[in-house]
């Protein structure tokens, strides 16, 4: 089976890729070590959530349990106190193949520091709009999913 290259219409709105870690040391420090490696290859690190542009309605947060933000071009990375760190698209979904690209980068830049043991998972998250129809319509169960008996 071939991969399409670009789906037509494009539904895309955003997406969250987070990855998750093992650390050798605490978090706070941790933050210290991930600074000095991005910041060589020109992510800009803010304590306050960079804004997106309005989309048609469409409002996308990250939670907010912690504030340490990278920004780079349009991406933003965030670091969460859970051993993990999420990319998300600021404006709009910019395409898998430069979007990889980010996200192998930062990767390769924070093994670098020597103070992630290892990555133990991946979470992605794709935010589609069906502008042109109710896509709850077309998911809607006719018959119930789960029958509880009395």
């Amino acid at each position: 089976m071939q991969i399409p290259v670009k789906i037509n219409p494009d539904r895309i709105r955003d997406s969250i890729i987070q990855v998750f870690f093992q650390a050798d040391i605490p978090f706070e420090p941790l933050i210290g070590f991930c600074y000095m490696a991005l910041e060589k290859s020109g992510w800009k690190y803010t304590n306050r959530q960079p804004l997106a542009e309005p989309q048609k309605g469409l409002v996308i947060e990250l939670a907010p349990v912690s504030q340490h933000f990278f920004v780079k071009d349009h991406i933003r990375l965030q670091l969460f106190p859970n051993q993990s760190f999420a990319f998300n698209c600021i404006n709009k979904y910019i395409g898998w193949k430069a979007y990889s690209t980010y996200i192998e980068s930062v990767i390769k830049e924070l093994s670098s520091t020597g103070h992630f043991s290892y990555f133990t998972r991946i979470g992605i998250r794709y935010i589609s709009e069906f502008a042109t129809f109710d896509i709850l319509a077309k998911v809607k169960l006719e018959t119930p999913v789960l029958s509880i008996s009395g």
